[in-house]
């Protein structure tokens, strides 16, 4: 119940519907700016998708300001300790309860905010263009043969389409329990945003300096990036799994030394 009481507040949050807006807004910008030959003369879905054509803006902008959007989810967690709301709900349901709740609601409303702007999206170019597998010849394959999921590319593409919505997913959960996680240390308001983002840029810097494509995360997220290198579906498992394991220690910790066993 608690979490489906927390479900529903996040949801009538301004900063939820104005990230789903602005993630919206992405993939529109990818729709216009993609190649006018990708646009009007191939007669492919896949050609057009955010994360699978590489000559739109959609492309690059959407896995690099996903932290932030999927943070406002997680800014929850703040909001409720700087206007007190949080002791109340304690007091109502116990802190383990209130913690745990609170990481699975906002992962869950992360996870809408990062796949839903791209499913109305393919909604809209698979009812305009084929949705039938390319040829594995194709000129323009936007997944490369050495990619993790070439194969299932080739033969099964809505399969792969909707592979790469559950990584955005799990990994938009991911960015909105950091900020909730954030949250946890005394800091000011806003930087529960930020952080996501931040740790987000670094992997890309350390991307660049270190000429390792499967370190940038804005890299692995993108379905015709990650599949251009190798060794990118381990980067993706990685590090979502070690990103949960921080967030499980963190919140056990905060328990811990709230007095909760």
């Amino acid at each position: 119940m608690l979490i489906k009481n927390e479900l529903k507040r996040i949801f009538t949050l301004p900063q939820t519907w104005l990230a789903l807006l602005i993630g919206i807004g992405i993939v529109i910008i990818q729709g216009k700016t993609i190649f006018h030959a990708n646009a009007y003369f191939i007669d492919s879905a896949y050609m057009h998708l955010t994360g699978f054509d590489s000559t739109g803006m959609g492309t690059r902008l959407y896995t690099t300001i996903l932290p932030l959007l999927a943070a406002m989810a997680g800014g929850v967690f703040e909001a409720d300790k700087v206007s007190g709301l949080n002791n109340l709900k304690i007091v109502r349901k116990n802190r383990p309860n209130y913690y745990w709740s609170t990481l699975t609601s906002t992962f869950l409303v992360g996870g809408i905010i990062g796949t839903l702007p791209l499913i109305l999206e393919g909604m809209y170019f698979f009812s305009k263009f084929s949705i039938k597998p390319i040829k594995p010849n194709f000129e323009l394959m936007p997944i490369d043969k050495i990619g993790w999921g070439y194969q299932l590319f080739i033969h099964h593409p809505i399969i792969f389409w909707l592979l790469s919505l559950i990584i955005i997913f799990l990994f938009s959960g991911l960015f909105a329990n950091i900020a909730v996680v954030t949250s946890y240390f005394d800091i000011k308001r806003g930087i529960e945003y930020i952080i996501p983002f931040l740790l987000v840029f670094l992997s890309a810097i350390a991307r660049d300096v270190l000429g390792q494509e499967w370190l940038g995360i804005p890299s692995i997220l993108t379905p015709t990036f990650s599949n251009s290198y190798q060794g990118t579906g381990y980067a993706i498992i990685a590090y979502f799994i070690i990103g949960m394991a921080v967030i499980v220690f963190l919140t056990i910790r905060k328990l811990k030394n709230d007095g909760i066993s």
